[in-house]
């Protein structure tokens, strides 16, 4: 089976040839329209489970999605939003490193994140959770609409 986004165009056409040919075929006719149907929404489904939380996998096996999710990184200034979080987190680390430095310490190339203290420590896994919540969730909310067939498949 073909995982791909449902295409409701193709539903309703399954719906109206069985209404057309119900009274030829009889329930022969409805079971068949279901069975394709039921396959059609298992397509979208495993479309959906497929790419959730994986754009680079969607872009690489349909690269025509790949301006929409760009797109969806620059809605709301999320760069901006991303660039002012790595900078603060940058300043943070920076700041450390320099106390480090005056001490008379100083990081090797095998720094460990177990060097960092526990504020930088938390405040890198915050910054994931945040990247996590706002790019993922906005990718999957319109990986969603798009799997289920809100959006059209031609983008």
């Amino acid at each position: 089976m073909e995982v791909k986004p449902l295409n409701l165009e193709e539903i309703k056409k399954l719906i109206e040839d069985c209404a057309k040919d119900y009274e030829t075929f009889g329930d022969a006719k409805v079971d068949a329209a279901f069975i394709e149907i039921r396959q059609c929404i298992e397509s979208a489904c495993k479309f959906y489970t497929r790419y959730k939380d994986r754009p680079h996998l969607l872009i690489h096996e349909y690269p025509k999605y790949e301006k929409r999710i760009k797109e969806l990184m620059a809605e709301d200034k999320f760069a901006d939003k991303l660039d002012r979080k790595i900078q603060t987190l940058s300043r943070r680390i920076a700041d450390f490193s320099a106390h480090e430095f005056e001490k008379g310490r100083w990081w090797g190339d095998d720094t460990e994140l177990g060097d960092l203290p526990f504020a930088i420590r938390k405040e890198l896994a915050k910054f994931s959770d945040w990247i996590l919540k706002n790019y993922n969730s906005r990718y999957n909310n319109w990986l969603f609409k798009l799997a289920f067939g809100e959006l059209n498949d031609d983008m």
